[in-house]
């Protein structure tokens, strides 16, 4: 009978690491859960008898079969003798879909993001504030906790500088290797400030996917605790100025409180920094 995708990526990647385990290897595992299209199987439903929201109850038996997945992986490295020497990232890409009219049903996955705002395609707290979890027995210390900025650009140099190598001469990029900071080998921070920007797209065509337009829908910079964002359009009947917001997340994690007015001169430094930045990215391909 075919295999549930969830647990069928578990499978596959078990059985490339009895092959590959002998010598250095990379593995990536993209898990389709829990991203729509929303299926669960029925008897990782029937564990969740006490959440009434049937929506919820496929997303949380999605999300027990992908840990189960995981847990199949990380089980196969102790087997075969390699979990110490073996570096472990979890991380997602973007916060969950929401489930209001605003996403369309193939990003809709009925994920509550609370007590962050917003959801995917947004770069507030709750589209862009993703858990990452790294694993590496004896090079790093279990349960720690780092709490500055970092961004799925790290990963790349993170893995390369692991497994002892240099990244290739002449090759830039934003991303640092965490491991160092991680462990507290010094008192600087990985990235001073960060940016997002994200663009609209296309409603979705018969038959596929929207695609991405020049248009850009939302922008953001966060430097230490101040966050400046701002929405330069409308989706659906979402009610959202394209003027900048500014929101002190050391006390407002949930993007509630414009505090823009009151500091002005924030503003000015964020949006010119992220202007700044802007122009210095390749132009977009159309």
């Amino acid at each position: 009978a075919p295999e549930y995708l969830t647990d069928l990526w578990g499978t596959e990647a078990c059985s490339f690491i009895d092959r590959a385990h002998a010598q250095p290897f990379f593995l990536y595992i993209a898990y389709n859960a829990v991203h729509s299209p929303m299926h669960a199987l029925e008897g990782d439903r029937g564990k969740f008898p006490m959440v009434v929201d049937e929506n919820r109850r496929t997303y949380d038996g999605m999300l027990l079969a992908m840990d189960r997945s995981i847990g199949r992986v990380l089980d196969r490295l102790d087997r075969h003798g390699i979990t110490d020497n073996t570096l472990v990232v979890f991380l997602n890409d973007n916060g969950g879909g929401g489930s209001t009219a605003r996403y369309a049903a193939h990003s809709r996955n009925y994920a509550n993001n609370k007590p962050l705002s917003g959801h995917k395609f947004d770069v507030l707290e709750g589209g862009v504030r993703v858990p990452m979890i790294i694993r590496w027995p004896g090079r790093m210390m279990a349960g720690t906790v780092y709490d500055r900025m970092v961004s799925s650009m790290d990963v790349y140099p993170t893995l390369v500088h692991a497994a002892g190598l240099q990244m290739p001469k002449g090759q830039t990029t934003d991303g640092v290797d965490l491991i160092p900071f991680i462990n507290g080998e010094g008192t600087s921070k990985p990235h001073d400030w960060l940016c997002w920007q994200n663009r609209s797209w296309l409603p979705k065509t018969e038959g596929g996917y929207g695609v991405p337009t020049l248009k850009v829908h939302n922008s953001a910079i966060r430097k230490g605790n101040w966050k400046l964002v701002r929405f330069n359009e409308k989706i659906g009947s979402d009610d959202r100025s394209p003027d900048w917001k500014l929101y002190n997340l050391s006390s407002d994690i949930g993007e509630q409180k414009d505090v823009a007015h009151q500091h002005l001169d924030i503003v000015k430094s964020l949006s010119g920094l992220f202007d700044d930045w802007r122009s210095s990215m390749h132009p977009t391909v159309e």
